[in-house]
C-alpha cells in the first residue's frame, strides 16, 4: 500500500501552521502526513525542488498585514501554483513556566508575527516593557522555554520569561496561561495558501494571485495596469507591493482578483501587454474559516 502523499508546514507540532493544516486536511479529500519545516523559505524550497508535494503558507494577517518571507520567495517560484485560499481564527495567549503576574515577566518571545499582534497588549500592561525575542515559531519558543536554557533568556530568571502562542501550548508544553485573548483585534485571522500539486477540494477556483513589475519612469503604469482589470468587471480584493531587493524604489505588485466566471485568461495576456515580469501564482479554490474537525 503507497504511503500517503506529504503536506509541509511551519512546525514544530503546535504552530498555527499545524493547526491550519490540520483543519485545511479536513476539507481535503486525499490523506496526508505532515512534514514540519523550520522556515517558511525552507518550507517552498521543498516544495519548489519536489521534495514535497505541497505545502500549507502563512500570507497575510489580519493585524499584522503580509508574511514578508512567503511573499518574496513565493514571488520567484515556477513549480509551486497557490491551489487553495483559505482563513484561520487566531488567538493569542501568554504563558509562563509558573502562574506568576505581569509584572513579574521581564521577556517574551514568540514568533515576530504574533508579537506585533499583541503590541497594544503589550504597550498597555507593562512598564517598563519586556524585552522582546523574535523566534523561528511559537511552538519554537515554547519549547526552548521548557528545555530551561532558551537563547532569549540572556541572563533573565527563566520564572520571568514567557512565551506568546496558540492557546493549545499551555497543555502541549506543560505551561501555565497568564493572559488569554491578547491580540490587538478580538477577531483576528490569518489567511494562508496551499501551494504544490493539484489537489482534490469539494470547491471550484474562483481567484487568481499574479505578481508583476512596471517599466521604470513611466507616469501612471500602475493605474494602466490595474485598469485592465476594471475593464473586464473583475474585482481586485488584494493589492500589495514589496522591494525587488535590486535597488531602492523598485517593487513587485501583488494583485488577488476575484472571477467567478470572469476571463481571467484574456485578462492576464493583456497585462504582459502593459506590465514587466508577469507571473502567474495559481488560480484557486477559496474558503472562509475552516472549523476544527
Amino acid at each position: 500500500m503507497d504511503n500517503p502523499p506529504i503536506i509541509g508546514c511551519l512546525g514544530p507540532e503546535g504552530t498555527f501552521s499545524d493547526d491550519a493544516t490540520r483543519r485545511f486536511l479536513t476539507v481535503c479529500n486525499d490523506t496526508h502526513t505532515i512534514r514540519y519545516y523550520s522556515s517558511i523559505p525552507s518550507l517552498i524550497h521543498a516544495v519548489e525542488s519536489g521534495v514535497i508535494p505541497r505545502a500549507v503558507v502563512p500570507v497575510e494577517n489580519a493585524i499584522e498585514g503580509p508574511v514578508h518571507a512567503a511573499l518574496d520567495h513565493l514571488a520567484m517560484s515556477t513549480q509551486s501554483p497557490i491551489q487553495c485560499e483559505f482563513l484561520v481564527p487566531i488567538e493569542l495567549c501568554l504563558f509562563a513556566l509558573s502562574p506568576i503576574p505581569l509584572s513579574h515577566i521581564q521577556c517574551i518571545a514568540s514568533h515576530i508575527q504574533p508579537l506585533g499582534q499583541c503590541e497594544q497588549f503589550i504597550h498597555t500592561h507593562f512598564s517598563p516593557l519586556p524585552a522582546l525575542h523574535g523566534m523561528p515559531s511559537t511552538a519554537t519558543a515554547a519549547q526552548a522555554l521548557v528545555g530551561g536554557n532558551p537563547s532569549f533568556a540572556h541572563g533573565i530568571p527563566l520564572d520571568a520569561c514567557a512565551i506568546i502562542g496558540g492557546k493549545w501550548l499551555g497543555p502541549m508544553f506543560g505551561l501555565h496561561p497568564i493572559a488569554e485573548t491578547i491580540q490587538d483585534m478580538k477577531h483576528n485571522q490569518t489567511r494562508f495558501w496551499v501551494i504544490g500539486t493539484p489537489v482534490s477540494l469539494p470547491s471550484q477556483p474562483s481567484k487568481t494571485s499574479v505578481v508583476f513589475t512596471l517599466p521604470e519612469n513611466v507616469p501612471g503604469a500602475l493605474e494602466g495596469a490595474l485598469s485592465i482589470f476594471t475593464r473586464h468587471h473583475i474585482n481586485l480584493s488584494s493589492i500589495g507591493s514589496r522591494p525587488t531587493k535590486t535597488k531602492l524604489g523598485s517593487y513587485r505588485f501583488f494583485v488577488d482578483a476575484e472571477h467567478e466566471g470572469g476571463d481571467i485568461n484574456t485578462v492576464l495576456s493583456e497585462l504582459k501587454t502593459v506590465a514587466h515580469d508577469v507571473r502567474w501564482l495559481g488560480t484557486y479554490a477559496c474558503f472562509q474559516e475552516i472549523p476544527h474537525d
